[in-house]
């Protein structure tokens, strides 16, 4: 039943007869890192086919370069690339199956045309709340433990690495690790039907061979940019730390300003329960405040600048996203995180020599949902007439349009989105409880469609245990304290699937008339392209798909920003 290899010539040829003759094909790498982009190559390469009920694993080029063992004891090498040749050419047809399948297909070097069945991806759709790891898989569904018995026997070794194995209980953790993803995926393919998600987990099959072009693509890196910003970052810190050791009067060889507890103590001349930023701007505003919070972000620049270095490769940099990361999913992205880059260092992302940078960005996407989910129409008219939403419901809630009433909209209507309750709109706008309740009343007795949605979607969630999509996708909150959290998932969650249908419909786009323009990153709300010159022509086009008007017959406006480099667009 285990297809074994012997010589290298007859190893590859019973492999490509196993591919040509199978429609289903698992597949089960073993990494000497997680990024081919970082430098990661495939040590070993495991495949299982259940039609034919037989395995091929085979030790690659770069088991053998790890020197780990005596060469007497490794099975023959197969170089990868050989391996991948076969795969390119023959798995067009084929359903390939795979848990955590983009970090597996990344390795490929290419984006197969197949269908691609990720058990990772399909656990999360079916039970966003439940351990993802094969492991605690195995454990739920087959009532198996073969996974923890391996992991046992790497107890004691160096990095508890599964490259740590002796050859031989290698290939077989590989062969294990095939066969409870194949076991894994008839379970999971029959409750993605019984669920009514396989609509939902067709697009986002689709979206996640386009996340792997993503990566794989990266984004052209300025490093001389890159030494000068952090030169200045260091440079400015310094100064700011002069400043709070002159002000506190404190040496600074006795008193690390990073420490909370030590901070709270020079501060308040006691221990508090928090120090952050929310807190000393509160009601009663330390002197100092706007000091620290500035010495933090400061400090959080340098260490994401100083990351960065590790990521770059061949002048570009390279994250991970992860379609599976938040419970309401939103996407997520990782080493580095690409999502969270401060407007003041966008500078070091550019564009190479004939190309730019174009930003499109969705103008109020969560509010545009939120209108829309709640039928509240009188937002939704403002919306489609292009005015501004905050200046008008201002005007409707507190009787005037100006910036000051406009802010204090915007800050009501972001409260409620996020599950702010009257405290924290109180804490965030500095003023009184009484004072935030009596602002949310207002905003919700004038536009009572929101406060009836909200109500409708907390109960629904009491009732049932779980609320659902306009996509299709369930959200569960098991704990009854964060019930409040149901809106917000509906809102993020609604948005996130909107972004990945419009994501595969651009890419398909770009396919179908075979340009150069790349997706280089995904930003929740917006998408960041590098497009050739002379494609700007599709511009009009580009935006038009991502706006999407044929789904809910309603304008999620897209704004276009051109630039040489990400921070400075226009």
């Amino acid at each position: 039943m285990v297809y074994q290899a012997s010589e290298g010539s007859v190893e590859i040829a019973g492999f490509e007869n196993l591919v040509r003759d199978s429609k289903f094909i698992v597949v089960d790498l073993e990494t000497t890192k997680l990024n081919p982009n970082h430098g990661g190559k495939v040590a070993v390469a495991g495949f299982f086919f259940p039609e034919k009920g037989k395995f091929a694993v085979f030790l690659t080029e770069e088991f053998d370069s790890l020197a780990l063992f005596d060469s007497d004891n490794i099975p023959p090498v197969i170089p990868w690339q050989e391996i991948t040749k076969v795969l390119r050419s023959l798995t067009s047809d084929k359903v390939l199956i795979a848990h955590n399948a983009k970090f597996d297909v990344k390795f490929f070097g290419f984006v197969p045309s197949s269908y691609v069945f990720c058990t990772l991806l399909a656990s999360h759709l079916i039970d966003e709340n439940q351990k993802k790891t094969l492991s605690a898989l195995e454990e739920k569904y087959l009532k198996t433990m073969g996974k923890h018995d391996y992991k046992r026997q790497l107890a004691g070794k160096l990095g508890r690495d599964t490259l740590n194995l002796s050859p031989s209980l290698l290939l077989e953790y590989c062969r294990n690790d095939c066969f409870i993803t194949w076991q894994l995926f008839k379970i999971f393919k029959e409750k993605l039907r019984e669920m009514e998600l396989i609509g939902l987990f067709n697009l986002l099959e689709r979206y996640l061979k386009v996340l792997i072009e993503v990566e794989n693509t990266g984004i052209a890196f300025n490093k001389d940019y890159w030494k000068k910003a952090l030169e200045k970052e260091k440079e400015r810190l310094s100064k700011l730390e002069e400043r709070l050791y002159k002000e506190l009067g404190k040496n600074p060889l006795k008193f690390n300003w990073r420490s909370p507890k030590q901070l709270s103590m020079v501060l308040y001349g006691k221990e508090i329960l928090s120090t952050a930023g929310s807190v000393l701007k509160g009601k009663e505003k330390h002197p100092l405040a706007d000091l620290i919070i500035e010495l933090r972000e400061s400090d959080k620049s340098i260490a994401l600048l100083t990351k960065w270095e590790e990521y770059v490769n061949n002048g570009r940099i390279y994250t991970t996203f992860n379609i599976t990361g938040t419970k309401t999913g939103r996407l997520s992205s990782e080493n580095p995180n690409m999502q969270n880059v401060p407007p003041h260092l966008r500078k070091c992302f550019i564009s190479p020599p004939g190309k730019k940078l174009v930003s499109l960005d969705y103008e109020q996407m969560e509010i545009r949902m939120f209108a829309l989910l709640a039928k509240e129409q009188r937002m939704i008219d403002y919306l489609q007439e292009g005015k501004d939403l905050h200046l008008e419901v201002a005007e409707e809630v507190f009787g005037e349009k100006n910036e000051k009433t406009r802010s204090l909209a915007k800050s009501i209507i972001f409260g409620l989105i996020y599950g702010m309750g009257p405290s924290t709109l109180a804490s965030n706008l500095n003023i009184s409880m009484k004072r935030a309740e009596e602002l949310q009343k207002r905003y919700l007795k004038k536009f009572p469609r929101i406060k009836e949605w909200m109500k409708e979607v907390v109960d629904e969630m009491k009732r049932k245990g779980e609320i659902r999509y306009w996509s299709g996708r369930k959200r569960r909150i098991k704990d009854k304290a964060y019930y409040y959290k149901a809106v917000n998932s509906v809102i993020q969650g609604s948005c996130a699937d909107f972004l990945a249908k419009a994501i595969v419909e651009l890419d398909k786009y770009l396919k179908e008339r075979r340009l150069n323009t790349k997706i280089v990153n995904l930003i929740h709300d917006e998408v960041l392209l590098e497009m050739p010159d002379e494609e700007y022509i599709h511009l009009d086009e580009f935006k038009a798909i991502l706006e999407q008007k044929e789904v809910f017959r309603f304008p999620f406006t897209v704004e276009v920003k051109i630039g040489n480099n990400w921070g400075e667009m226009r």
